[in-house]
């Protein structure tokens, strides 16, 4: 399974997903939720995330006519 562009470029910068919480406001739990597509980011939320690893938001969660990029955010009734 391909890793989720925030996820991807959070790991190549040696951060975890508590550190970026801390940096950004941002719940851990949300940030997990994230990057396991269950829930797309608020736009400030995409921006807050992108600062922490100095990304453009737009590479970090794209979003195209048909809807969410390749991690579109899963349509199950609830978080597993």
């Amino acid at each position: 399974m391909e890793l989720h562009p925030f996820r991807r470029e959070r790991l190549l910068r040696g951060l975890t997903q508590q550190q970026c919480s801390k940096k950004t406001g941002i719940s851990q739990s949300k940030i997990s939720l994230i990057e396991q597509g269950f829930v797309l980011p608020t736009t400030e939320d995409a921006r807050r995330l992108a600062g922490v690893v100095r990304s453009d938001a737009a590479d970090l969660f794209p979003v195209t006519r048909e809807g969410p990029g390749p991690h579109r955010a899963r349509r199950s009734g609830k978080a597993r």
